[in-house]
């Protein structure tokens, strides 16, 4: 982890930084700096350097006195009050952050308290790297930040407190993610939420194949049929006494080859990171944990593999699944739903929820549909649906809501069973509405498809997280 300091803006030139990044608004800088030592240095900078209005434009520049900084960033915030500032600023710094081991940030008065946890968490995210099977490391593998100074004139102590809750869940969240199917199966990511569980202070336990198989948990059994790896459905248990439960639901398809529907062989390596909604969950019960939330939180990650063999389950195939309703198996790389439909049943029955939530890496529909830079999110209750997508834009992560058309109901009809587990097309939106189906309609749901969105060309983003956090924080006033 990062080690992070703060100071107040007077104190600049007495921490030895090798970068100081300072933003500014036109052509004036901030009032905080009119004080420093080497105001007149700014000025000049700011009159005579390619520095434009344009939100986001930056110079770089190696002030003559070194004693306090190497190198100075003048970063742009423009005249728009709706920027955002945060992303502003690491647009800017890009790659200087991660070049240099000790850099400072002077935060904009007024916007301190904002702003300081976003940064954190883009330099919790620039700075992570995945070396544990690196036998050797060259230069550019390096990641130099080590101390990062956030320069501040009001207090922001709780505020960094809570961004290094949040960096260090999500680095859990991302090193479980990057681990290949070989050193990753069900079994290992349960002991790993056990471990996060036991350091956390909240309850964990897992059942195994015999267990499931009593219980008669027929969708995620047929999933992991096909592999070697027994399935694992992963409970975890925090704050059980209080007033509120809430259920949060996980895929944790620890690698999906599609099974007999296999899939494409060009880019297949990346589908280790098929159980991203699990460890997302792993991550938000950390969290809570840590932050004290006044809820009971139930985290269920539905854990298996999906491979073909001779064992595997067969399109065509009918499976029982743990609330009673029977699925005909049309496609076996639609597997992410039977899981998840057993993990539902398993919350409503045995813990009583007052409002569920699931995330999975469900679709390549939702991808088509949105893209890779908007997650896509369904709902069975408008107003909790609004408030969701207000979290999410407090967060800055980008949501829409796709319709829970019922009109497509008709098309996951099995004419052999109670369901089919796909239909003839809106391939999010049948999804949606599949697992749907085992919804108590009493129970507020929502349903968080992060395919295009929980990796990117650097890793796991560790998308929703904040988002989540942020709206369960509400909840305990309704």
């Amino acid at each position: 982890m990062l080690n992070i300091l703060t100071s107040k803006t007077n104190t600049i030139g007495q921490t030895k930084l090798n970068l100081l990044v300072i933003p500014v608004i036109g052509k004036t800088v901030l009032k905080s700096l009119e004080k420093s030592g080497f105001k007149d240095s700014l000025h000049h900078h700011l009159n005579f350097a390619d520095l434009t209005d344009q939100a986001g434009s930056s110079v770089l520049f190696y002030p003559q006195d070194r004693k306090f900084t190497e190198r100075i960033l003048l970063v742009q915030l423009g005249k728009n009050k709706n920027t955002d500032a945060s992303k502003t600023i690491f647009k800017a710094i890009g790659a200087h952050i991660t070049k240099h081991a000790t850099t400072g940030i002077v935060l904009p008065a007024g916007q301190e308290k904002i702003l300081a946890p976003k940064i954190l968490s883009n330099a919790f995210k620039d700075s992570f790297r995945f070396h544990e099977h690196r036998t050797k490391l060259e230069d550019a593998d390096k990641h130099k930040l080590e101390t990062l100074v956030l320069f501040s004139d009001k207090k922001i102590d709780n505020e960094i407190k809570e961004a290094l809750v949040f960096g260090e869940a999500l680095q859990t969240l991302k090193q479980l993610a990057h681990r290949p199917a070989n050193k990753l199966t069900p079994t290992t990511l349960a002991e790993a939420a056990e471990k996060v569980g036991k350091e956390n202070k909240f309850s964990v336990k897992s059942l195994n194949e015999t267990d499931m198989a009593k219980l008669g948990m027929g969708g995620i059994l047929s999933v992991s049929k096909g592999s070697d790896e027994e399935a694992r459905m992963i409970l975890m248990d925090y704050n059980p006494k209080a007033k509120k439960t809430i259920a949060i639901i996980g895929k944790g398809i620890t690698f999906d080859s599609g099974g007999i529907s296999i899939k494409p062989s060009k880019d297949m390596h990346e589908m280790k990171f098929d159980m991203i909604g699990g460890a997302t969950v792993i991550a938000i019960l950390q969290i809570a944990s840590a932050l004290k939330l006044p809820l009971h939180l139930v985290g269920i990650i539905c854990a298996s593999e999906n491979l073909p063999s001779g064992k595997a389950t067969k399109p065509g195939d009918i499976v029982k699944t743990y609330s009673g309703k029977t699925v005909e198996v049309l496609n076996t790389d639609a597997e992410g739903r039977m899981v998840l439909a057993d993990g539902i049943a398993y919350a409503q029955k045995h813990y009583k929820p007052n409002f569920i939530i699931d995330i999975a890496t469900l679709t390549g529909s939702v991808v088509g549909a949105l893209g890779t830079k908007i997650t896509g999110a369904f709902g069975n209750n408008s107003k909790n649906n609004k408030d969701f997508a207000k979290a999410t834009q407090d967060c800055g992560e980008d949501t829409h809501f796709l319709p829970l058309y019922t009109g497509y109901s008709e098309e996951i009809k099995s004419s052999v069973a109670d369901l089919a587990n796909i239909g003839k097309g809106a391939g999010a939106i049948a999804a949606a509405l599949f697992l749907y189906e085992f919804i108590d309609k009493k129970i507020p749901w929502l349903h968080l498809d992060i395919a295009g969105t929980a990796w990117d060309k650097d890793g796991p983003t560790g998308v929703m997280t904040h988002s989540i956090i942020h709206y369960l924080r509400t909840l305990p006033k309704r």
